[in-house]
């Protein structure tokens, strides 16, 4: 069940303070805030690995960028209340949202900027991600083809492991099929 909140309008984010992330690139229009994504971490009742005193790396997501997948995945108008969309899903559907935020958690710490060449991570849930340097450094989802872009990379989280922020989930537009079929290590 998820944690009883308000709908989860920008302001009322900010008073869940236990569960909000706040990362902020210093620009006033950048879209850094993870806030929504630490959200569902706390209301599908998965320990927050942000602040893991294990390594590991997360592949946070922009408020945006939540808004567009959950959008993807559930309907805009689900999608416009988050708080309501969550209470409503079925054990099924929880699992399977479990399933896609552990897909962005890797059990391991990885700078990105001592990526030198693609490579990829097995993530806790999932197929692995690709890692892919360039001018822009992009995540990558084993089947789908869709990729993130990071907008805030090597940011120090837990006691030893970095918090990267990308605008989209790696392998959003995969269906339920797929991610049924993922194992987890959590």
């Amino acid at each position: 069940p998820a944690p009883e909140t308000d709908d989860l309008e920008e302001d009322d984010l900010e008073e869940e303070e236990e569960e909000t992330i706040e990362v902020s690139s210093g620009e006033e229009d950048s879209p850094t805030l993870i806030d929504r994504y630490a959200f569902l971490f706390a209301a599908t009742n998965i320990s927050s690995p942000m602040s893991s005193q294990s390594p590991s790396t997360v592949f946070a997501i922009t408020n945006d960028g939540v808004s567009e997948t959950l959008s993807l995945w559930y309907g805009e108008e689900a999608a416009s209340n988050i708080t309501s969309l969550v209470q409503s899903l079925n054990s099924e559907d929880l699992t399977r949202l479990r399933r896609r935020l552990l897909h962005t958690v890797v059990p391991q710490s990885v700078r990105l900027q001592d990526v030198a060449e693609a490579t990829s991570v097995t993530p806790l849930c999932g197929p692995p991600l690709s890692l892919i340097p360039g001018s822009f450094f992009t995540v990558g989802g084993a089947g789908s083809g869709a990729t993130a872009s990071v907008v805030l990379a090597d940011v120090p989280s837990g006691s030893d492991g970095f918090l990267n922020v990308l605008t989209i989930v790696p392998d959003q537009d995969l269906g339920v099929e797929q991610v049924d079929e993922w194992l987890c290590t959590e």
